[in-house]
């Protein structure tokens, strides 16, 4: 009986690595910055282009999400009163400390 249940748990075990490994998420963070007076801003839109995931910063200026998916990948940041700005994510050590001036 012992063999039976090594026969079957070691591909179990193998599948779920598989599917942990699979299913790798990009967390995405940094800081939104006024360009003219380098003061953080409180509000900034942040969205993934093309998939429904985002944040907003706090009032701090600073944000963190996680992303499904591996980049690359483009953020888009959009501000009332200010011009969007749109930051391609190529690689994902890059995509955490991010500073976007506004």
């Amino acid at each position: 009986m012992t063999n039976f249940y090594k026969r079957l748990l070691m591909p179990l075990a193998l599948l779920l690595m598989a599917a942990t490994i699979s299913y790798a998420q990009t967390t995405v963070s940094g800081v939104v910055k006024d360009g003219g007076s380098g003061e953080n801003l409180a509000g900034v839109n942040i969205v993934v282009k093309g998939r429904v995931v985002g944040t907003i910063t706090g009032t701090d200026g600073k944000f963190s999400f996680k992303v499904n998916d591996q980049p690359p990948f483009t953020l888009s940041f959009s501000f009332i009163g200010f011009r969007s700005q749109e930051l391609e994510i190529t690689d994902a050590s890059k995509a955490s400390g991010i500073e976007v001036a506004m």
